[in-house]
């Protein structure tokens, strides 16, 4: 009955894909690994023409497109399904995750933050790695670890912007984007990732690039891998900040594979439909890490930040330490938290909240 329903509200939702895509892109008549078009992101409308003649890997990845459409979200935690496009779009927008009040004294604690790790690496009381996550062009971009659960130093803010992102585990508030994430990985979902990046002015052009290889036959039967949040602190609506380029649908296994391959990864890059994520503040984007992209360059005279949770499905282990947690603390790696964790530990911290303010 439950399968039933999933497919009547997946059919329906399938009729208003493009109400829920990003903004749509232009048309591009030259791509290469380096470079890109395009306003807006978010759907397969907006690229190349399809060929006519499709190939077999071509004709295999759309039977496969057409399978996902039946299995690709839960109306029960995602209404609107969201999921069912990062499951086979690779990318979706959301407006309004995190309320402005919020992401104002986060964009402080996010400046604050980066200013006091710096300071405490260059004093030798804490290692690079302890902070930084290794990061496809540094000069002028960070990749900066974020706690969880602390008060100091105005941290607490971090926890209010998930409670809005994630809620709780009683209230029946399955948040701005929980859901979503429930939909697509489930509840046992692990926090993979929470971080900021930052690009300041004359931060340079990454490369296209997934965060994950694709899984193959394991990724059609679980879907993706990862699902990240990209949480816009401040308006990002000037091409010029550098904003995240996207190319939808490139979150397949051909894809990677002629992505992999020289000889016809230009090919391949000429046909996809290229995005830019130009976000208000306090919208999200939200995306298979399979999924090619890349930070633009930063050619404003403007910081551009982006808060971050990565969930990672359970179908994927994880081998990182304490010593190199990548994009996330140690002490927070440790802990092991599901989507469920985090909203028992959101919604301690939200009852603790309500008692002090009381007293």
């Amino acid at each position: 009955e439950e399968l039933q329903t999933a497919k009547k509200a997946n059919k329906k939702f399938w009729k208003e894909r493009q109400r829920l895509l990003l903004s749509l892109g232009t048309k591009n008549k030259k791509k290469t690994s380096t470079g890109g078009g395009g306003m807006g992101f978010g759907g397969s409308a907006g690229g190349a023409k399809k060929d006519t003649k499709k190939s077999k890997d071509s004709n295999s990845n759309d039977n496969d497109t057409e399978q996902l459409k039946q299995i690709a979200f839960n109306p029960k935690f995602d209404p609107d399904g969201y999921a069912a496009i990062i499951r086979t779009e690779g990318v979706v927008r959301k407006n309004n995750v995190v309320r402005k009040e919020t992401t104002a004294k986060l964009r402080q604690f996010i400046d604050d933050e980066l200013a006091r790790a710096e300071e405490d690496i260059v004093a030798g009381k804490i290692s690079e790695q302890a902070r930084f996550a290794r990061v496809l062009l540094k000069r002028n971009r960070w990749d900066m670890s974020l706690p969880l659960g602390q008060k100091e130093g105005g941290a607490d803010i971090v926890m209010q912007a998930l409670y809005e992102m994630l809620g709780d585990s009683s209230s029946g508030n399955p948040g701005t984007v929980g859901g979503i994430i429930e939909s697509a990985l489930s509840s046992d979902a692990q926090l993979h990732e929470l971080a900021s990046l930052i690009s300041d002015p004359d931060s340079d052009r990454q490369i296209l690039h997934p965060d994950m290889a694709h899984q193959g036959d394991t990724q059609l039967r679980t879907g993706p891998p990862f699902v990240t949040c990209f949480v816009a602190v401040q308006d990002v609506d000037d091409i010029a900040m550098g904003p995240t380029e996207f190319l939808p649908g490139t979150n397949t296994e051909r894809h990677h594979e002629e992505f992999g391959d020289f000889d016809r990864r230009d090919g391949m890059l000429r046909k996809a439909p290229t995005k830019f994520a130009l976000l208000n503040e306090g919208d999200c984007s939200l995306y298979d890490t399979s999924t090619l992209h890349a930070g633009s360059a930063n050619r404003s005279t403007k910081r551009r930040r982006i808060f971050y949770c990565t969930f990672r499905s359970v179908s994927l282990g994880d081998d990182r330490t304490f010593d190199e947690p990548g994009s996330i603390r140690g002490d927070v790696l440790e802990r092991r938290l599901s989507l469920a964790g985090i909203r028992e530990v959101l919604h301690e911290w939200k009852n603790q909240k309500t008692e002090d303010s009381v007293s």
